[in-house]
């Protein structure tokens, strides 16, 4: 809803991308989640994801991407997805200097889970406009543990080739679920 985000005078909004979520999360213990037995199952299935975000987190996190973007070329100018530092700073500036026609968004996934276990998909996502992302979110994964998972271990192997693909990117990460 730009135009509310507008009269709220909002200069940024986070835009994050959830692709698995068990059914009963809750912030103690959290098993991971079948792909066909989670609750955005449900969702992809509402809104028409397609077929493949049935069976791929990527593509569920693809979807996801395209509808935030397709959003932003439709608003006009109102809504912008930034994808590099120097547009945040253009975006500071303009709002310092009192244009405030323009919310920016900034695109994140709640867990790396979503690259379908392929570091390249690290790449896909920073393509697709993600600049910023969990390696976990509500259950631990086969990059790292989360702080709501069952054994809430650290990170893995995997996960480090994650975080090396992630700096490599310049994405932000968010470690407000790890564990």
């Amino acid at each position: 809803d730009v135009p509310r985000l507008r009269e709220g005078n909002v200069a940024l909004q986070a835009f994050t991308i959830v692709t698995s979520a068990p059914k009963g999360q809750n912030f103690e213990r959290n098993a991971t989640p079948r792909l066909h037995n989670d609750t955005i199952t449900l969702l992809a299935l509402a809104q028409r994801w397609g077929a493949r975000a049935l069976t791929s987190l990527m593509a569920r996190a693809l979807a996801q991407t395209a509808f935030i973007n397709t959003a932003a070329a439709r608003s006009g100018g109102a809504l912008r997805v930034l994808r590099t530092a120097a547009e945040l700073d253009a975006h500071v500036a303009a709002r310092r200097g009192g244009d405030r026609r323009t919310v920016a968004a900034v695109l994140g996934v709640e867990g790396l889970h979503a690259i379908d276990s392929d570091v390249r998909n690290v790449d896909v996502l920073a393509d697709a406009g993600v600049v910023m992302a969990s390696l976990s979110h509500f259950f631990d994964t086969d990059l790292g543990g989360s702080a709501h998972g069952e054994r809430k271990y650290g990170l893995l192997p995997l996960g480090r080739r994650v975080l090396h693909a992630m700096r490599r990117r310049r994405m932000l990460l968010d470690v407000a679920h790890a564990s």
